[in-house]
């Protein structure tokens, strides 16, 4: 990714396992070669949601949502 626009949903561009795969993040905050991400799902009923700083090259364009089986 070359550039991330607010509230874009992503997914790891190299996923390491089935889980990171079955990741996805909204972007919050555009940081130049970097972006300030929020997990989707899993935290509904978190006051304070998670969030993490990913480079964009560790990042692309999610077309969806996947839930993961476990």
């Amino acid at each position: 990714m070359k550039t991330a626009t607010i509230g874009q949903v992503v997914k790891f561009a190299a996923p390491e396992d089935e889980y990171e795969a079955a990741e996805r993040f909204v972007v919050c905050e555009d940081r130049g070669d970097r972006a300030l991400v929020q997990c989707i799902g899993g935290f509904d009923d978190w006051s304070i949601k998670p969030q993490a700083v990913y480079p964009l090259s560790d990042l692309c364009k999610a077309e969806r949502v996947r839930r993961i089986r476990l």
